[in-house]
């Protein structure tokens, strides 16, 4: 598990076994660091690209990713209507996922798919989800390998979290992918006394001009763990596991 740091934004890539999805790629100028990030690691196909909502520091780099690589198909939310972006930015990923035929799918809650024997779950937004900010129609993946369980949150803040709670959806995991950067209404303590992390990561931008991560969010989360790795203290973040355990940078 690679969490790449990418500033302001957000990039993660899984390999299990020869398979790999990415989660995002950060600002349009970090699609050349992504990419060769994951051409570093030999890898030349990536099964599943997860754009988990359409803000330029998630999905802006992920043109130059899929010009560069195999890409098997791209999964981002379900959207209301009044919520699809006519940004730049979005049109970039769409035109680059059209000339490169890659199929694009919307996925909500229940939707499954599979990266060697990690087994992956949406468990955010649900299908008929109304609510007022994008960042909460974030595509909110748990994933499943070995004994292991992994939740990746994008930049869902506290009305998601409600909602996932309300679903009745197994959320606990083991590793959290801090949602919104650590922002004050993120990572809610009702929420993580859900998940209940034994290791939390935060994407985030070095001296950030939003005062990410917030110290309300890192207090909350400080109580529920005291392992917790930010990608503007530590860089590029690598977690490794065999199923049964979850192995740490040292």
């Amino acid at each position: 598990m690679h969490f790449i740091n990418v500033g302001q934004g957000d990039s993660e890539l899984i390999i299990n076994g020869t398979d790999a999805v990415l989660i995002d790629a950060g600002e349009s100028d970090y699609g050349q660091t992504v990419t060769d990030y994951i051409k570093a690691l030999g890898i030349t196909e990536l099964k599943y690209i997860v754009a988990t909502h359409p803000h330029s520091d998630h999905v802006g780099g992920l043109p130059v990713v899929i010009e560069n690589f195999t890409v098997g198909e791209i999964f981002y939310p379900v959207l209301p209507e009044s919520m699809v972006p006519t940004t730049k930015t979005w049109e970039n990923v769409l035109t680059a996922a059209e000339t490169a035929d890659v199929p694009m799918n919307e996925v909500s809650a229940g939707f499954t798919f599979s990266v060697g024997k990690a087994e992956f779950t949406v468990v955010s937004p649900q299908k008929d989800s109304q609510f007022s900010d994008l960042n909460d129609y974030s595509v909110v993946l748990k994933m499943d390998f070995g004994k292991t369980n992994w939740l990746f949150t994008g930049d869902a803040e506290a009305p998601a979290e409600k909602s996932m709670l309300a679903s009745g959806l197994d959320i606990s995991a083991e590793v959290l992918k801090i949602g919104h950067h650590g922002s004050a209404n993120s990572s809610t303590a009702e929420f993580l006394e859900a998940v209940k992390p034994q290791v939390c990561v935060i994407e985030v931008g070095a001296g950030n001009s939003y005062g990410h991560p917030t110290d309300s969010a890192l207090r909350r989360l400080s109580e529920v763990t005291g392992k917790i790795f930010r990608t503007d203290i530590s860089g590029d973040i690598v977690l490794n596991s065999d199923g049964e355990k979850i192995y740490l940078p040292t």
